[in-house]
């Protein structure tokens, strides 16, 4: 009955305790345990840089190909071919608008601008230059005395006025200021 009883232990599901790991121990389980979360991490980090030089390099070309569309737009412009600038100009607002330098975005819609009133499309041409009017930069001044022209054949003098005076306002120094001045006095 004895061995009976040994028999019946030994296949019993119960094991005996183990002793606690030591400190050594349980720091090499933790090791082994984050050694996938170490490596995930540097990983996710080489992911990263690679992310980030992907997408430099895009918004990099995207501004490359917005210069040398606004480029081609404006000779097409200068040489006559209303068509091909009117799309080249367009392709580069298109690439241009998310760039920060904002001039070149500027100068894309002054462009856009002539093509449409020289099409005949005042409406559409207004709009270019009121759009390149709100932006600062070197077309500034231009893009002003552009859009209060353009509203002077739509016959919305109040507005022109308004444009006048803005140019007025920011470029008292111009050449153009006097005949500018001539211009919203006889209004």
């Amino acid at each position: 009955m004895a061995q009976q009883v040994r028999k019946v232990s030994a296949i019993s599901p119960r094991r005996p305790v183990e002793k606690a790991p030591s400190a050594g121990q349980q720091f090499m389980l933790a090791l082994q345990r984050h050694r996938f979360s170490a490596g995930a991490g540097i990983l996710g980090l080489i992911c990263l840089v690679l992310v980030g030089a992907v997408i430099s390099s895009y918004w990099k070309e995207r501004r490359t190909r917005g210069l040398r569309e606004l480029q081609a737009g404006i000779l097409a412009l200068q040489s006559g071919d209303r068509g091909g600038a009117a799309s080249q100009l367009t392709l580069a607002e298109q690439h241009l608008q998310t760039e920060s330098e904002g001039y070149l975005l500027q100068l894309a819609r002054l462009n856009l601008g002539y093509v449409a009133e020289q099409q005949g499309d005042l409406t559409r041409a207004r709009q270019y230059y009121e759009a390149s009017a709100a932006m600062d930069g070197p077309a500034k001044s231009e893009a002003l005395l552009s859009a209060a022209r353009v509203l002077g054949l739509l016959k919305d003098d109040g507005a022109a006025e308004s444009y006048y005076k803005k140019f007025l306002e920011q470029y008292q120094d111009s050449p153009v200021a006097e005949v500018v001045r001539q211009r919203v006095g006889d209004q």
